[in-house]
């Protein structure tokens, strides 16, 4: 058995921080998981209002030698962590990519679909009902996770 985390966040295309930013903050948070054991996490993209094409997943995995320069001690650590919790040394380390989709109404939930190719590009897709009316829609029609 496993353990995951399914929600590191990663800013959205309409936010504007620097790369390096960007890539320390993931870098971080990913050699945090690894040090505690975790064997994957998913980098988690929220998006609110009109899906378009600035919402494809361009999030790319972090490679585990970048991560090994930046922490010469990951391996002894997580190879620690995964026999206190049981997990066998040999699992992999796996990186996701999730969008959680914020949907008020039913037009919004209905660009939640297996055809829509926006979500198609992430590995994981969630839906976040913002009221009653959307929280029904999701418990009745759609196929997310």
């Amino acid at each position: 058995m496993g353990f995951f985390d399914l929600n590191i966040p990663y800013p959205s295309p309409t936010t504007k921080p620097s790369k390096s930013t960007i890539e320390n903050n993931r870098t971080r948070l990913a050699v945090k998981a690894m040090e505690l054991g975790y064997t994957g996490i998913a980098y988690n993209r929220t998006m609110k209002g009109v899906m378009s094409d600035n919402h494809r997943c361009s999030i790319s995995p972090l490679s585990l030698s970048s991560l090994l320069n930046v922490v010469p001690f990951l391996a002894s650590s997580a190879k620690l962590h995964r026999e206190l919790l049981g997990v066998s040394a040999s699992t992999p380390f796996r990186q996701y990519t999730r969008i959680t989709v914020c949907v008020e109404n039913a037009l919004q939930a209905n660009a939640l679909n297996a055809g829509n190719p926006i979500l198609k590009t992430y590995d994981l897709v969630a839906v976040m009902p913002l009221n009653q009316n959307a929280f029904d829609v999701a418990c009745e029609r759609m196929a997310v996770s």
